[in-house]
């Protein structure tokens, strides 16, 4: 199932930033996305999810809170001036860093540096 269905239609804004996996190697190969309004998941998709990713499912996956190392945290919100649905990335000082067309588009930018990174 593609990510994007996974999300609610009415996404208006999030943070993004990248970061390691909570669980050894510890990898830093992780863009995080934090939604200030929680995403319902299947309970059903969760178990195939963490059955995908680790040989031993339902294993404690959680850490203290770290330093960010020097990672730049991006918020992302819709820009309500244009009537696309364009969306700007914040870089925590107000300067827009890069206007991207769609949700998806951003979702699918992530997804390539995932996999080519």
């Amino acid at each position: 199932m593609p990510l994007i269905h996974m999300m609610p239609k009415a996404i208006v804004s999030y943070y993004h930033y990248s970061g390691t996996l909570l669980a050894p190697p510890c990898s830093s190969s992780v863009i995080w996305m934090d939604f200030p309004t929680p995403i319902d998941l299947p309970l059903s998709l969760a178990i195939l999810f963490n059955g995908l990713y680790t040989p031993h499912p339902y294993t404690n996956d959680k850490r203290p809170a770290t330093g960010q190392l020097g990672s730049v945290i991006n918020f992302v919100a819709e820009v309500n001036s244009v009537p696309d649905g364009s969306i700007a990335i914040d870089d925590w000082n107000g300067n827009v860093k890069h206007t991207l067309i769609s949700l998806p588009l951003l979702l699918f930018c992530i997804y390539m540096l995932n996999v080519y990174i």
